[in-house]
């Protein structure tokens, strides 16, 4: 819990959490840095864990942010055009509006399925798959949430 308070609100104790958390990860499981550390030539952390760690945090924490700006964009289009809608047509059909929910659900965990079961990965996450994974994957989150937010707006007597 405290991991994701810092990651959250305080970035920098975050990053000094997985600094620590990182290297004492590192030494029970590679053998050579575990030796390193006994032999006291190595006591902790050097520059390039901290650069890393300042990479992965910061990725995580821009991918956040994307994320909720995908979701609002999506959402917030779709209720204007359910409300737009709803003043040029009426209220959804219940019908419609099943279907809308239901095909909203079923992309959504269409692309989660996808996403675990997913395992061509590459180191830096940059290869051509991986990106055409993430904008698919990310198309169809939105697709799926604009669905519901779609069903919503219609249906609702503004």
């Amino acid at each position: 819990m405290r991991a994701v308070l810092f990651f959250l609100f305080r970035p920098s104790a975050f990053k000094s959490l997985c600094l620590r958390h990182d290297f004492a990860d590192s030494v029970l499981r590679e053998g050579h840095i575990q030796s390193a550390v006994l032999a006291g030539t190595l006591s902790g952390p050097d520059a390039r864990d901290e650069e890393l760690v300042e990479l992965r945090t910061s990725e995580l924490r821009k991918g956040l942010g994307n994320a909720g700006f995908f979701f609002l964009g999506s959402g917030l289009l779709s209720a204007v055009i359910g409300v737009a809608l709803f003043y040029k047509f009426g209220a959804s059909p219940a019908w419609l509006s099943s279907i809308l929910q239901m095909s909203g659900v079923g992309i959504i965990l269409w692309a989660t399925l996808w996403e675990l079961g997913w395992h061509v990965r590459s180191f830096g996450g940059h290869t051509l798959p991986e990106r055409v994974h993430q904008w698919l994957f990310r198309t169809m989150y939105c697709i799926g949430s604009a669905c519901f937010f779609l069903a919503y707006a219609w249906a609702t007597n503004w």
